[in-house]
């Protein structure tokens, strides 16, 4: 990186001084003064052209050393639920599980020197990021690029941690047990790092809870629906007032939904379905889903639905709708309300 060229100057300090009293009347000062008279003459005794090429040289090294320092900036990024409130986070300083940890720990006994009201104020160099921002570093965590350190849910009202692991997925912790972890990791104070992860980890080994017992709201993968994922397939049907499409789960269900299907470790399947309100004429706030796991148990789960994915939905259902039926949605929809008053009134007459 450039950096600007010295220009070493003398003057007697009774003439130093003097000059200075005056300029202090102007408010500027000696070095002001001969910055600007050297810009001066450097504008006057450099031809423009000289001047164009200098100026594009600067601009290229200030922009190459822009994209270098933003090269260097590893991200971490924090969902935190606590008393009812939402935060959704970014800092640009990296940090990793087990600091994450720390501060937590922290935080719930109370060590900090001025103790904040809320978790989330433990980050004060953080910005908050809309949920969009969140998803895709997620996405780019997954991608092992090394510029995503760690991922994290914290939902503080239910005891909940949640970390993304680059290859394992989310992995869900009982706050708690994050925090005997965290203690475990610096209980010696002349250990390695090395070895407090080591530790950390060892805690934490079998203290793993299912993502699926402690989703109520729904379920929640590292990832939202694509457009690309939604293909439909088989018979659009009528089920309890809406219409029900059959969703192909050629896509990686486990990224989206937060489950253990695409493994080897077992032989689990979903069936997963969309529905289309016929009395409000809008995508339904869920899909539901049906786990299917290989010691014949089967699972009714849902997935909440946000209001990008509602909106490809209906298109999509739409789509598909006239592609199978040769009617749009709303027309389809039309015809089995009006043969269903039909078929009420014959009854009554």
């Amino acid at each position: 990186m450039r950096t600007d060229m010295p220009a070493e100057i003398w003057l007697d300090p009774y003439r130093w001084e003097a000059l200075q009293e005056i300029l202090d009347q102007d408010g500027t000062d000696i070095e002001e003064v001969l910055q600007n008279y050297l810009i001066e003459v450097y504008s006057d005794r450099v031809p423009i052209e000289r001047q164009k090429e200098v100026d594009r040289r600067i601009k290229k090294e200030r922009l190459a050393a822009v994209q270098e320092a933003e090269a260097r900036k590893v991200f971490c990024a924090m969902h935190i639920r606590e008393h009812g409130q939402e935060y959704i986070l970014m800092e640009k300083n990296g940090r990793e599980f087990l600091q994450v940890a720390v501060f937590l720990r922290r935080y719930l006994r109370n060590e900090f020197t001025t103790p904040p009201r809320e978790f989330a104020q433990v980050f004060d160099h953080a910005e908050e990021i809309p949920a969009q921002r969140f998803r895709e570093l997620a996405e780019l965590r997954l991608e092992n690029t090394g510029k995503v350190s760690g991922i994290f849910e914290i939902d503080l009202d239910k005891g909940l941690l949640s970390c993304l692991h680059i290859s394992d997925g989310w992995q869900t912790f009982h706050i708690k047990d994050v925090s005997t972890a965290a203690y475990q990791a610096y209980r010696k104070s002349d250990l390695s790092q090395d070895e407090r992860w080591r530790r950390f980890f060892e805690y934490l080994d079998d203290k793993q809870v299912s993502r699926l017992e402690v989703a109520p709201d729904g379920l929640q993968g590292s990832r939202r629906l694509r457009s690309d994922d939604l293909q439909f397939d088989g018979e659009i049907s009528e089920v309890n007032g809406a219409l029900n499409f059959y969703l192909s789960c050629w896509f990686d269900v486990d990224e989206v939904f937060g489950t253990h299907v695409v493994t080897d470790e077992n032989s689990d399947w979903l069936n997963v379905y969309a529905n289309y309100s016929l009395a409000d004429r809008q995508v339904c706030d869920t899909l539901d889903l049906i786990l299917h796991r290989e010691d014949s148990r089967d699972e009714e789960l849902t997935y909440r639905l946000d209001d990008n994915e509602k909106a490809v939905l209906r298109e999509k259902m739409d789509a598909y709708c006239t592609k199978e039926t040769g009617l749009s949605l709303d027309d389809f929809c039309d015809s089995l309300m009006e043969m269903e008053s039909t078929e009420t009134l014959g009854l009554k007459m």
